[in-house]
């Protein structure tokens, strides 16, 4: 019976973490808007000899409006949005929200070569190239 409260016991301490981490989620998202900070759709690819990230940034002109930085182990991208969309919403906290730019930040493992990223944007996509370090190779036998 000891068993059967522990199960019931741990499921609601899990549900209470889940709830907190919607409300700091809820929470962030409502203080970026108001911000005029949007979150970029993204996608991030990782292989043996490099990490692929793609970023769609819909709105940003050129490549001048992008800001790429490195800093404390993160990659932190932020560009200007050339018209900024309206987004009209029906909600007790915050009804309107007009963005001006997106932001998002990467964290980067340690076995990446920071001096060599590579970044192009081509029709509103950004994608960036991490290159890593080599791990360890083959050695011929002769």
């Amino acid at each position: 019976m000891e068993e059967f409260f522990d199960i019931i016991r741990r499921i609601r301490e899990e549900v209470r973490r889940t709830f907190e981490e919607l409300e700091e989620d809820l929470e962030r998202l409502l203080i970026r808007s108001r911000e005029g900070i949007i979150e970029p759709l993204s996608y991030v690819y990782e292989s043996p000899r490099e990490i692929l990230i793609t970023v769609d940034l819909p709105l940003v002109k050129s490549r001048e409006d992008i800001d790429l930085e490195v800093r404390e182990g993160k990659l932190i991208l932020e560009a200007k949005i050339a018209h900024s969309p309206v987004l009209d919403v029906e909600n007790p906290f915050y009804r309107r929200c007009v963005y001006k730019c997106y932001r998002k930040v990467f964290p980067l493992p340690d076995d990446v070569i920071l001096e060599t990223i590579k970044a192009r944007f081509v029709r509103g996509v950004l994608e960036i190239r991490i290159p890593r370090k080599v791990r360890g190779f083959r050695v011929s036998i002769e």
